[in-house]
Formats: structure tokens, C-alpha cells, sequence
């Protein structure tokens, strides 16, 4: 999970960038990584670990998690229904993933080579693509229409945005493509995918 990163982050994170979690949630994920990177090395387990993008648009209802806002302001104004952003900076920026290209990478990580990556390090920082709210909006306005649009509202939440916040807006994409994994062209081709969907 890309919360294992915290703040201060570059506007794109490396592999070189060390995780620092903010959160409890992001330091359970860091745990877990170096639990499996321990156990792999010993030759208990054949392992990698997948960091994911906030995968978007998520099928099903809202959940408490601060990305939800990220699919819901797509998948809601699609079935008719508000979506509440809960930070007031349309320039602010999500590195996202489709659940078609997530999918995708799972089954090719399934079949990857195992020394690929060394004994140690396994974690794959997923591909995704770094989208802006704005972009969001766009992209919802062009292939929703632009009447959906209305049915967004804009109100912060400063718990909700401290955590979004913390998480990194980018991440270089070298290795995960270098070793085989796939991304989405854009944030609009993501919108653009889920409301197709809806049509078939």
C-alpha cells in the first residue's frame, strides 16, 4: 500500500524514497512487508509484495477509507447519487490505478520469476498514473456528462485530508514497467473504462 510512505515525499517517489508511515495502517503494512521480506529470504515462503495504487472506480458503496471519495465521486453521479470530496483543492493529486490493469499485474506478478527482485527486497510499487481531482471532474463531465457534475460537493475534512496528504502523489514507474507490469494511459481512460461498464 502506498501508505507506508509519509510526508516530506518528492513530487515523485523512487525506489530510494524510505518508507515512513504516518498512520497506524500504513506501519501495519510496513510490518507485514518486512515480516515477508525476512521470510523470503529464509526460504520459508516465494514471495512479492504488491504496493498499490488507490484502485479506482471500485465497484460496490462508499467505505470509510480516505480514498473512498476517489471512486465515489465517479461511480456516485453515475447512479444519480451525491459524492462529498472531502478537501477543497481540485489540483490535488491521487496515484491511481483501474481494477482491469490491477487485475492484470496480479496475474503477471503471479507468474514472474522469482529472482527477478533479490532475496530481501520484494516489494513492487504498482503502476499507476497520478490524477488530479480536476482531471477527475473533466473526465466525468466528458463521458458522464456534465450534469453529474452537480452532484458533487466540495467540504473539507481535515482528518481525512491530513491522511490524503501524507500519501504520495506520484511514483516513478522504472522497475514495476521494467519488470513486466502494465499501467493505465490516463485518469481520463480510467473514468472512461468504468462507464462503459455501465453501458454493457
Amino acid at each position: 500500500s502506498q501508505a507506508v510512505y509519509g510526508q516530506p515525499l518528492p513530487a515523485r517517489v523512487t525506489d530510494d524514497v524510505v518508507p515512513t508511515p504516518e498512520g497506524t495502517y500504513g506501519a501495519h503494512k510496513l510490518l507485514t512487508e518486512v515480516f515477508i521480506n525476512d521470510m523470503h529470504r529464509r526460504g520459508f515462503i516465494d514471495a512479492f509484495i504488491l504496493r498499490f495504487p488507490s484502485v479506482v472506480v471500485r465497484p460496490g458503496r462508499p467505505t470509510n477509507a480516505a480514498s473512498s471519495f476517489l471512486s465515489g465521486m465517479i461511480r456516485e453521479p453515475m447512479h444519480g447519487e451525491p459524492c462529498v470530496i472531502p478537501l477543497r483543492d481540485r489540483a490535488f493529486r491521487s496515484f491511481l490505478c483501474s481494477p482491469s490493469s490491477l487485475q492484470e499485474n496480479l496475474f503477471r506478478v503471479l507468474h514472474m520469476d522469482t529472482h527477478k527482485l533479490p532475496r530481501h527486497i520484494r516489494h513492487i510499487n504498482v503502476p499507476g498514473v497520478s490524477v488530479s481531482i480536476q482531471e477527475l471532474m473533466d473526465a466525468l463531465a466528458k463521458h458522464g456528462g456534465e450534469d453529474k457534475l452537480a452532484l458533487l460537493s466540495e467540504e473539507t475534512n481535515p482528518e481525512l485530508e491530513r491522511i490524503l496528504r501524507s500519501w504520495a502523489p506520484d511514483m516513478d514507474t522504472t522497475t514495476p514497467l521494467r519488470l513486466g507490469l502494465t499501467k493505465d494511459e490516463s485518469g481520463e481512460d480510467i473514468v472512461k473504462e468504468y462507464i462503459d461498464s455501465l453501458k454493457k
